[in-house]
């Protein structure tokens, strides 16, 4: 069953860009999430379980802490990922000779067999598959221009960018208007 949306293309000329990206985020999210149930154990090739076997088999051996930088992923929710490949027999961790605080990462000869092929890889139905190629050159370009200044914007009020991390708690407790606004945005 189709779902009838009341939207037409001109509906959103009124709603701010940023909100207007926000949106598409989310529903990108939502639309590779329906596209997930299509692929087996490992889900889709470039989420989860299969995302992290695929960056290890272009790269057998790194530190957790880079996985983490490279996946745009929390190391608690990345720990939990190898937790589940290391139970498979598809990952090794173990902490670095050089710094102990350093915990290596390494592909599995089974690691290997069960990451998704190039041609998995190839075959994820592409949220943007609307646009044409000079297009997704435009968006790709102003994306990162957007991502950038936001991260230095980040940076100079002492936020990593890359980390999560929040500013001080304000006035209005410690998640501030973050409750408004989230319920304002589930809106859409």
């Amino acid at each position: 069953m189709k779902y009838d949306n009341h939207r037409d293309q001109h509906s959103y000329g009124e709603v701010p860009l940023a909100r207007k990206v926000g949106r598409m985020g989310r529903l990108i999210h939502r639309y590779y999430d329906a596209q997930a149930h299509n692929y087996g154990d490992l889900g889709d090739p470039l989420r989860g379980q299969g995302r992290v076997l695929a960056l290890l088999k272009a790269k057998p051996e790194t530190t957790q802490r880079e996985l983490s930088y490279l996946l745009d992923m929390r190391q608690q929710s990345l720990s939990e990922l190898l937790a589940k490949l290391e139970e498979k027999g598809f990952v090794t961790r173990e902490k670095s000779q050089e710094d102990g605080r350093v915990t290596v990462v390494r592909l599995t000869d089974e690691g290997v067999t069960a990451a998704p092929s190039p041609e998995q890889m190839q075959a994820r139905a592409d949220a943007l598959d609307c646009l044409t190629d000079e297009e997704r050159e435009q968006l790709e370009a102003l994306t990162n221009k957007v991502l950038v200044s936001l991260e230095g914007k980040l940076s100079e009020m002492g936020i990593d960018p890359n980390h999560g991390h929040r500013p001080p708690h304000g006035p209005h407790g410690p998640h501030g208007d973050h409750h408004m606004r989230r319920a304002h945005d589930n809106r859409d």
